[in-house]
């Protein structure tokens, strides 16, 4: 698997009295990519809804067959979509809902994340 730069946005969260927890997220129908994470070590994985819709294997079989690069957990027990679900440090699962405004774009930032397709 390998990196790559995803445009996303900054949300922050909040997961029972901790406050300001970041979180990243994309708005796919604009982006065409969609944020995933290993729940066992909070790593964010991405994928590109045409890689999804085109690949020719579908999801459950390409996560079927990897493990999360950062914690080797096989990815077909552990993988959610992000930030619906993460993962803090201390293994609390947090809970994330972006806002359905469209940010405006020059709050965007550049983050890299795994490529499930890659």
């Amino acid at each position: 698997m390998n990196r790559t730069a995803v445009k996303c946005f900054k949300g922050y969260a909040q997961v029972g009295m901790r406050f300001n927890n970041e979180v990243f997220y994309t708005l796919p129908d604009y982006y065409h990519t969609r944020l995933f994470t290993c729940l066992c070590c909070g790593t964010i994985l991405c994928a590109d809804q045409e890689d999804l819709d085109y690949s020719g294997i579908s999801f459950d079989a390409t996560v079927g067959s990897r493990n999360c690069p950062e914690c080797s957990s096989p990815l077909a027990k552990t993988i959610t979509p992000y930030p619906q679900s993460f993962r803090l440090e201390d293994g609390t699962i947090g809970h994330f809902e972006p806002s359905r405004q469209i940010p405006d774009d020059k709050d965007s930032l550049t983050v890299e994340f795994w490529d499930l397709y890659s």
